[in-house]
């Protein structure tokens, strides 16, 4: 008897196992690929410059609910630089935060202690800074000439 006559009905059922068991297999590999990649932009992102805070022209304190200019008149959540200046961000709170500016690009999330560098290139007049994290916690930079 051959194997088409004894097991006519599992035919199918034995293909659809052989094709999940690809899938799952190619899912796994495309899963692993991801999680590599992404620690690999994480770091790269974390390491993508060689600046210091004694190179930043602005300084930009991030907090539980603010941003601040250090040295500045400015009021708190309103920071100002000029094209060309690097703006560097340090977070003095307690809990992660981000420094987004979208017009620029920029979206650094910020560990308490950690910092980010932004070099401004062109002109800006009152766009958003904020924290992706915290809704309530926004600013306005402006960048000019």
């Amino acid at each position: 008897m051959s194997e088409e006559q004894s097991f006519p009905g599992l035919r199918f059922p034995i293909a659809m196992l052989a094709v999940a068991g690809v899938l799952a297999a190619t899912l796994t590999v495309q899963t692993v690929f991801l999680i590599d990649s992404g620690e690999f932009l994480a770091e790269t992102a974390a390491e993508e410059t060689d600046l210091s805070p004694e190179d930043a022209d602005v300084h930009v304190a991030v907090g539980d609910g603010y941003f601040i200019q250090d040295d500045s008149d400015l009021p708190d959540d309103v920071v100002e630089a000029e094209v060309g200046d690097v703006i560097y961000f340090y977070n003095e709170g307690d809990i992660r935060h981000t420094a987004t500016v979208p017009e620029f690009g920029f979206d650094r999330e910020l560990d308490p202690g950690e910092e980010a560098f932004l070099e401004v290139d062109e002109p800006a007049e009152e766009t958003v800074l904020d924290c992706t994290l915290h809704a309530h916690h926004e600013a306005v930079l402006t960048v000019r000439e």
